[in-house]
């Protein structure tokens, strides 16, 4: 009897990791798809209204992600980036680091998709 409530008590272990696996999984690409959603913010045609989505978004990246060093780090130079030449380039590397951290393969987009969001003309 003891055996069984053992196996019992360590499926619901896992059951219970694998729930939170998933739980955290889809929390972070609802964080994607918000930045990603909303990167016209800061596109060469600037939608304005959705600045505040944006960077909504990447302010929730970093407690969202904070259990991967390297979306930390490409948030933090995206940040130290943001009014330079280079924000684009670091706005890509951000989008490629989360997309990893999340299972997508960047390698699959072009990086012009990156920063080109599809808005009306």
């Amino acid at each position: 009897m003891r055996k069984l409530e053992d196996e019992r008590n360590a499926l619901t272990r896992q059951l219970e990791a694998e729930r939170q696996t998933f739980e955290i999984r889809r929390i972070k690409l609802d964080v994607l798809r918000k930045i990603a959603g909303n990167r016209a913010a800061v596109s060469d045609k600037a939608i304005v209204e959705q600045r505040a989505r944006f960077f909504e978004g990447l302010n929730e990246v970093m407690v969202v992600f904070s259990d991967s060093n390297g979306v930390s780090g490409a948030l933090i130079e995206y940040k130290a980036a943001i009014g330079t030449i280079n924000h684009n380039d670091r706005l890509i590397d951000l989008f490629k680091t989360v997309c990893r951290d999340v299972g997508i393969d960047p390698s699959a987009f072009n990086d012009s998709l990156f920063l080109g969001p599809f808005a009306p003309p």
